[in-house]
């Protein structure tokens, strides 16, 4: 994704809903409204700054999408083994945390 496009992207994240709008949910604009609303572009230096301050953050984020992904699906194949028994723990060289209340 280059330097314009996330702008644009994130841009239209905020502006698509309110094209499809008819005015239930947002009751000032209507699709007619935010057809003919004017945007402003900024210049390819200020895209540029944008990307290369949002692009870090972009790939964070999915990258975190992932891992909470697979955690999820780790997550499921093991509990129900751990809660039937059919994974036995007890001889695991584990540490553990004692909470406090």
């Amino acid at each position: 994704m280059g330097p314009g496009s996330q702008g644009v992207a994130l841009g239209c994240r905020v502006v698509a809903p309110l094209a499809r709008s008819a005015g239930a949910a947002y009751p000032a604009v209507t699709a007619k409204d935010s057809g003919a609303a004017r945007m402003l572009v900024p210049d390819e230096p200020l895209l540029r700054r944008f990307h290369e301050h949002c692009e870090p953050l972009l790939l964070l984020k999915e990258n975190l999408r992932r891992t909470n992904a697979t955690l999820r699906r780790t997550r499921d194949l093991l509990l129900p083994k751990l809660l039937s028994g059919a994974l036995d723990v007890a001889r695991l060289d584990i540490e553990t945390i004692r909470f406090t209340t």
